[in-house]
């Protein structure tokens, strides 16, 4: 009895040291370890560039992570004795909502063998694995065990707006890397709001000459984003916001407006009047060709437009635009929107993509084949399910409200006891953790982001009994820490934003 209570601390020991996060669906610990010596080898027998390339990343972490140099720094392809193997069937070149990120692993004092369906699934494994790295004493090792692990959600994303203040391209990729490290697979960019059109668009270049301060991503650095992040098993999805939240657009292309006026870059922030006119055809011509541009520029399958926080005002002055309404017998500036965003859809459709956009878009003139994100109510997140429409969950995800980790992680998208079929909740795709940059910069959006992205991420993959509040807060610290690997700012940031307010002065 007693030898079998201390091998019940000793293990339970352990498990609290591992730190896992998000937590597998399922972790059984075993006895004996396996140690990491300088004779390991990692083996792909199925390999493909990607995962050859994101193993190769992997065992320069793990060096790092266990301060052992290891004598073969690259993947084989032949069995050894002291190895990690990776098995996968097959690669998925093209990352969708249907990817299988399943994986299991298995550690015994001999061997670590990964098994997944994919690429994809060996990376969430791999990441879980640098997670189980154990020091002591000058001796690194994995306690023996068995995980079997997939997500619950099958959207877990995070947005950052890189038009109210612009954000560099070396933040973007080292926040994809985080992002991979806990699982996230969604990077929604917000990339036109009034503040700044944020890509370049070379049929309508006067878009991105005129509408950014020179501020944007040249059509080469979005190609090189979506490969970073396909390289780590992240999709990325676009946001265009129409009609509203349009003034950038307007500065060079005023004809597309629903006043007539000149138009200037807003340096304040909030919600301004400026929309796009919807009842002329140059605007859907230009959209037209606009969103066609863009939709062959990036491969994912969902195109989002926004489609939020439109003020009508310049819509009710324009006699032309109540004349339109009236031809095709809109009733309501709603129904005119909704009418805006059919035609939208028609575009978005012929390109095969799948229309996105905020909660304000969520109407029943629209079909089901749209996704709608959620980011004023939950209560109608569960009724656009039960009306048959794929949905995401923001509201409560606000990471630019700094609220307390707690409430972001106490918010599921499917908390027990709701009143939704097995059918209606198999609709509500996941969650999106958002990054507004009304009041952060690039020197301070990581100090925002991390470490509460993390909560949210944990809830978007682990199932309810998985989360537990105290161990999270337990957790936390250390796999912040770990995130800095990656360059992020987010634990350095107040210190560095002290000293230069400070005239670098020594602050205690």
């Amino acid at each position: 009895m007693r030898q079998i209570i201390i091998l019940f601390l000793f293990f339970n020991s352990i498990l609290n040291a591992q730190y896992l996060l998000p937590q597998p669906q399922e972790y059984n610990l075993l006895q004996g370890k396996f140690k990491i010596t300088e004779e390991i080898k990692v083996r792909i027998p199925n390999s493909s560039e990607d995962l050859y390339q994101y193993t190769s990343r992997f065992i320069e972490r793990m060096q790092y992570k266990s301060g052992i140099i290891f004598k073969t720094h690259e993947p084989q392809d032949t069995s050894t004795s002291k190895e990690i193997v990776i098995i996968t069937n097959k690669f998925s070149e093209n990352l969708d909502l249907e990817t299988n990120e399943s994986y299991s692993i298995n550690i015994s004092s001999s061997s670590i063998k990964i098994t997944s369906e994919n690429n994809v699934g060996a990376y969430r494994a791999m990441e879980t694995l640098l997670q189980l790295i154990n020091t002591d004493k000058g001796e690194a090792f994995f306690i023996n065990c068995n995980i079997i692990d997939k997500p619950r959600f099958k959207w877990r994303g995070l947005l950052v707006d890189v038009c109210r203040h612009w954000i560099p391209l070396d933040i973007i990729k080292r926040n994809i890397d985080a992002m991979a490290s806990v699982k996230m697979n969604v990077l929604h960019l917000h990339l036109t709001d009034d503040q700044g059109f944020r890509i370049e668009s070379k049929k309508f270049p006067k878009l991105h000459e005129m509408g950014s301060d020179g501020k944007y991503y040249t059509q080469n650095e979005i190609k090189d984003i979506i490969k970073y992040a396909n390289e780590r098993g992240v999709r990325v999805v676009p946001e265009f916001d129409i009609p509203g939240h349009i003034s950038s657009w307007l500065v060079g292309y005023p004809k597309l407006a629903s006043i007539d006026q000149n138009y200037e870059l807003p340096k304040g922030y909030g919600v301004f009047k400026a929309t796009l006119n919807p009842s002329q055809d140059f605007t859907y011509r230009f959209l037209d060709t606009l969103l066609t541009e863009m939709c062959l520029l990036f491969p994912d399958k969902y195109f989002h437009i926004g489609g939020d926080e439109i003020l009508v005002n310049d819509w009710n002055k324009n006699k032309k635009i109540q004349r339109y309404k009236d031809k095709y017998m809109l009733t309501s500036n709603k129904d005119l929107h909704a009418h805006f965003n059919k035609k939208i859809l028609s575009i978005l459709s012929r390109n095969k993509k799948i229309m996105m956009g905020w909660d304000d878009i969520y109407n029943p003139k629209l079909p089901n084949s749209i996704t709608v994100q959620f980011w004023r109510s939950k209560e109608s997140l569960f009724n656009a399910a039960k009306n048959g429409y794929n949905s995401i969950l923001s509201n409560g995800y606000y990471l630019d409200k700094v609220n307390r980790i707690e409430n972001y992680y106490k918010n599921t998208p499917l908390p027990k006891g709701n009143s939704l079929t097995e059918q209606e909740q198999k609709m509500i795709l996941g969650g999106e953790a958002t990054m507004w940059t009304e009041i952060v910069n690039y020197r301070t959006i990581e100090s925002r982001i991390w470490p509460s992205a993390l909560a949210i991420a944990e809830r978007l993959w682990s199932n309810d009994k998985e989360c537990n509040i105290d161990t999270l807060y337990k957790k936390i610290p250390i796999i912040s820490s770990q995130l800095e690997e990656f360059g992020l700012m987010h634990l350095n940031c107040q210190g560095v934003m002290l000293r230069m307010l400070s005239r670098n002065s020594v602050i205690d």
